[in-house]
């Protein structure tokens, strides 16, 4: 038997055996990591390759142009609307039927004008508010020192107390129209609604935005019924709205009442706070763009339908009130509760009076909700109180007390001078807010123009700013002249001697006087500083907006 270690060895010819120093020459190679040595190719070279050519990724195309989306536009609704009802408050009511009923059509384009700058204000708070998650309140807290914020805060509480006159004003007549009730009694029983909007703020936002509204529908069918009885002039409306007149020096003071009880304050505070919990952090940028778009759009439905409400009740008074007997003058104009009796003596219809009164009501109420709230946001995010992106809470001591301050007044110039005294301190209320106007103004184009705060992408320029600007110029204009129209009222109502009592309440105005034109020199002087130090660097705003994707 053979076996196999008996069997001869076959080679395959590929190598002849190695002996037995090549063996232990391969062994020493591999225990000392030796690596063997290569056979040169000389006719071989890595750099005689040619070099590939780089293949360049193939470009992004750009996104689809995006498609109005019904359904996403609706869950927008709601903050807009819940701003729009200060426009169509108490306060508005009757400057509009002031300027209708003296000065027929011709104060019309300052309804106009005024609704466009507000349109462009909120526009510019909702885009603060989405871009930096803060709401305007906040800002003043993070980028203003604590003496000036305090100054600027005084101004904004005093513009939130002088609109809250109105409505007390207001839901006090209203009162007094449909149920007979006196008019201090009245003033006393709209101090309640603010416990009112504590419960209804209890229930959600959502829930309290759709009360608002009903409220504003209320009103929108209350006109209805009134420019149907009336019939004004679309013609005379339309060439007054396009034509700027200011007819009378009296009717300069008019219109700056007209501007700033459209052009508010509190308004700005409110909104950039409100719209707060419809933002998203995980939006990309395109997304936070198309939110930005659809919050703008909604509030100018919103404040295209608050623009209707107030031509129309100009309307109704230039079409019925003006030129007819009975009906005042500038020393002695109209108030709230002679329209009632006008209108239903110039209609022959107990519905005019009733739709009027109606109207009054819902407006003083639905207003009220905007003050309270917008007091709490205030006084929240001017001293820290309020964190970023979150939800306004109830407050019921600043709200109380907002409330008490705006009806010290109220109670006073109804109980001294009856009715005419609180319709007078109707109209001086909406000066008043236009006073404030800047301390708002200015902060919030400071920044939206600030890539510090917006970034690069949003911050806002061009068009834009420079209409945020005219509306600032316009406000210092309007302050202008109220100051002058009220110190020439001082001077000739203390034309005979002021006494000792006059003197001390001329030199208080003097040092309010001083400190107001401080804080407005302060303002704009911050501004010019941070723009010489690079600080507000206006990039422009976002373009091609109509690009970006939809929200989902």
């Amino acid at each position: 038997r053979v076996t196999t270690t008996s069997r001869p060895r076959v080679y395959c010819n590929l190598a002849p055996p190695r002996t037995d120093a090549q063996r232990t020459a391969h062994t020493h190679n591999i225990r000392s990591r030796t690596p063997a040595p290569q056979p040169h190719c000389p006719s071989f070279s890595f750099s005689a390759m040619p070099k590939p050519t780089p293949q360049l990724p193939e470009p992004v195309p750009a996104p689809p142009r995006a498609q109005f989306s019904l359904a996403t536009f609706l869950s927008f609704l709601g903050p807009g609307f819940l701003v729009s009802v200060a426009f169509v408050d108490p306060g508005n009511l009757e400057v509009d039927l002031q300027a209708g009923a003296l000065y027929g059509y011709k104060l019309t384009w300052v309804i106009l004008v005024s609704t466009v700058f507000a349109l462009v204000l909120q526009a510019l708070a909702v885009k603060l508010s989405l871009v930096t998650e803060r709401s305007l309140a906040v800002h003043f807290y993070e980028q203003y020192p604590f003496l000036q914020r305090t100054g600027l805060f005084f101004m904004a509480m005093m513009a939130t107390i002088a609109f809250d006159v109105a409505e007390v004003i207001g839901t006090a007549i209203g009162l007094e129209i449909l149920f007979n009730f006196p008019l201090p009694l009245g003033i006393v029983i709209s101090f309640f609604d603010t416990l009112l909007i504590l419960v209804l703020q209890a229930w959600g936002m959502r829930k309290l935005e759709a009360v608002v509204e009903s409220l504003l529908l209320t009103i929108s069918v209350c006109f209805v019924i009134e420019l149907g009885l009336s019939r004004p002039s679309p013609a005379e409306l339309l060439k007054s709205a396009l034509v700027p007149e200011i007819p009378t020096p009296a009717a300069a003071l008019l219109a700056v009442s007209i501007f700033g009880s459209i052009i508010m304050p509190h308004n700005l505070f409110l909104h950039s706070s409100i719209v707060l919990p419809r933002r998203n952090p995980s939006w990309t940028p395109s997304q936070l763009a198309s939110a930005i778009v659809y919050s703008s759009a909604e509030t100018g439905v919103a404040l295209f339908l608050s623009l209707l409400i107030n031509v129309a009740l100009l309307g109704v008074a230039a079409a019925k009130l003006y030129g007819s007997k009975g009906v005042g003058s500038e020393e002695d104009p109209p108030g709230l509760s002679d329209a009632a009796v006008l209108l239903q003596n110039l209609l022959g219809s107990e519905v005019a009076r009733t739709a009027w009164g109606v109207a009054l009501l819902a407006a003083g109420h639905s207003a009220t909700v905007t003050g309270t709230l917008a007091s709490q946001i205030i006084c929240e995010g001017f001293f820290g109180l309020q964190s970023a992106g979150r939800q306004v809470r109830s407050s019921v001591l600043v709200n109380t007390l907002t409330r008490g301050l705006a009806m010290g007044p109220a109670v006073a110039a109804a109980l001294v001078g009856g009715e005419a005294g609180a319709d007078a301190l109707v109209v001086g209320a909406q000066v008043a807010v236009a006073l404030t106007l800047p301390f708002t103004v200015v902060p919030l184009l400071k920044f939206v123009s600030s890539t510090k705060i917006m970034g690069t992408d949003f911050c806002v320029g061009g068009w834009m700013l420079a209409a945020g600007w005219v509306v600032a110029a316009a406000a210092v204009v309007a302050n202008g002249v109220g100051v002058v129209s009220t110190v020439g009222e001082w001077r000739s109502g203390w034309s005979g001697g002021a006494g000792m009592w006059g003197w001390v309440l001329m030199a208080g105005g003097a040092g309010l006087l001083g400190g107001y034109l401080w804080l407005l020199w302060y303002v704009f002087a911050k501004v010019i500083v941070d723009v010489r130090d690079g600080k507000l660097d206006r990039m422009g705003d976002v373009n091609g907006l109509e690009s970006s994707p939809l929200l989902s």
